[in-house]
C-alpha cells in the first residue's frame, strides 16, 4: 500500500507537467499524456481502452508509435494473438496514413524550399538527459541531479518485477536510447512523450537499490542460474 501510494504521489507530480500552460501548444504534452492513461488502463485480456487512447495518442504526434509497437510485441510474447493483431493492425494503419500524408505534403515542396537541420545527432546520454530533464518537473532539481534520479527510475522500473515494471522498462529505455540517438537540443520538448509517468519507477527503485549493493558487497561467488 506504501508502495502504490508513492507511485500515485510520483504520477501526480510527473502528470502536472499539463498544468503549465506555456506547454499547452506542444502535441507531445497531449500526446504523452494520452500515453501515460493508455499505459495505466492497460491488462493483460483488457485492452481496449487502452488501445483506443494510444490511438488518440497516435494521431497527436508520431513519437508515440514506440508504446504500439511495444504493446504489439509484448503482446505477442504472451501468445495473446488476439491483442498483438490489435496493436499490428493499429500500426499499421497509422504507417498508411502517414505515407499518405507525405505523399501529399511532397507535392508541395520545391527544389528551391531549404532544408532545416536532420534530428540524427548522436547526442549520447546527454541527450537523453536532457530531454528528460528540461521536458519534465525535474528542471526544477540542479541539472547534476537529474541523471541520477532518471537512472534510480529506471532501476525501479527494472526492479517492478510484473508485467507493467518489464513494460515500463522497456519502454522508457526505449525511448532514452532514441533520445540518444535522434533530436536537437531545441527538440527537448520530444521527452514530455515520457515524462507525466516516467518518475513511477521511483516508488519500486528502493528494493532494487538495496538487491545491487547487496551483491556488490557479497563476499564470495555469485549463486548460479541455470537455464532449464
Amino acid at each position: 500500500a506504501r508502495k502504490r501510494l508513492l507511485g500515485f504521489s510520483l504520477l501526480f507530480v510527473g502528470a502536472s507537467l499539463g498544468l503549465t500552460r506555456y506547454f499547452f501548444v506542444l502535441h507531445e504534452l497531449w500526446a504523452g499524456m494520452l500515453l501515460a492513461l493508455a499505459f495505466g488502463l492497460h491488462r493483460p485480456g483488457k485492452w481496449g481502452w487502452s488501445l483506443a487512447v494510444a490511438a488518440l495518442a497516435l494521431a497527436i504526434r508520431e513519437h508515440a508509435l514506440p508504446f504500439v509497437l511495444l504493446m504489439g510485441a509484448l503482446a505477442f510474447w504472451r501468445r495473446d494473438w488476439k491483442e498483438g493483431a490489435a496493436w499490428s493492425a493499429l500500426a499499421a494503419v497509422f504507417l498508411v496514413l502517414l505515407g499518405l500524408h507525405l505523399h501529399i505534403v511532397a507535392q508541395h515542396v520545391l527544389p528551391s524550399d531549404p532544408y532545416g537541420q536532420g534530428w540524427m545527432q548522436l547526442r549520447g546520454l546527454s541527450g537523453w538527459m536532457s530531454f528528460v530533464g528540461l521536458s519534465s518537473n525535474l528542471r526544477f532539481l540542479p541539472d547534476p541531479a537529474v541523471g541520477p534520479v532518471v537512472m534510480l527510475a529506471m532501476l525501479g522500473w527494472a526492479a517492478w518485477r510484473t508485467p507493467a515494471g518489464t513494460f515500463g522498462f522497456l519502454l522508457y529505455g526505449g525511448y532514452g536510447l532514441l533520445f540518444m540517438i535522434a533530436g536537437r537540443p531545441d527538440n527537448y520538448y520530444w521527452g514530455m512523450m515520457v515524462a507525466p509517468a516516467m518518475l513511477v519507477g521511483l516508488a519500486f527503485a528502493a528494493p532494487g537499490l538495496s538487491k545491487l549493493i547487496e551483491l556488490a558487497t557479497r563476499e564470495g561467488p555469485l549463486p548460479q542460474r541455470h537455464c532449464a
